[in-house]
């Protein structure tokens, strides 16, 4: 069987991207763990959103009850801003209302409550919401905190907030 020039340079073209892609671990970006401790006023803030926020990427965490937190994903190395926020009054009155054997997480506790708050009708009207940290930190356009991420990770991104 008789092959032209001209197709053999196509196909061997055609496999030339995966040649430069392979499995896609030597194009992906490096990405680092982001770990540390989130207090305000010297006490642990247990229970406040993480978010590190970027022109490329996003990373997410909760504080535990010792104020510490995890990104549930590495990051992209680079410059962040960074939101830190707790409200008061959304998981807890929800998860009141639902057996937590139903496999619902806070995020999902909270979208109840605010129907729940929306739709007074579907039960008792929780009440209305609470921010617990200045918005100096908790507002994605005033936040003041910043964060480098370094290639190799960061295991002390800690952030000692004030309430006044």
């Amino acid at each position: 069987m008789y092959v032209s020039n001209s197709v053999k340079v196509g196909v061997c073209l055609s496999l030339l991207p995966l040649t430069f892609t392979g499995c896609g671990s030597s194009v992906t970006a490096a990405r680092s763990e982001v770990k540390g401790i989130v207090s305000m006023d010297g006490q642990p803030l247990a229970g406040a959103e993480v978010k590190l926020i970027s022109d490329k990427s996003t990373g997410f965490a909760r504080t535990d009850d010792t104020g510490q937190f995890q990104l549930v994903q590495a990051v992209p190395p680079g410059n962040y801003r960074v939101v830190i926020s707790k409200i008061e009054g959304l998981a807890n009155q929800a998860q009141q209302a639902l057996p937590a054997e139903q496999g619902l997480d806070a995020g999902q506790l909270d979208a109840i409550a605010m129907t729940r708050r929306a739709n007074p009708q579907m039960g008792v009207a929780p009440a209305k919401p609470k921010e617990l940290v200045p918005a100096s930190f908790s507002d994605m356009q005033l936040t003041q905190l910043t964060l480098e991420v370094p290639k190799g990770g960061l295991p002390n991104a800690d952030f000692k907030l004030s309430s006044r």
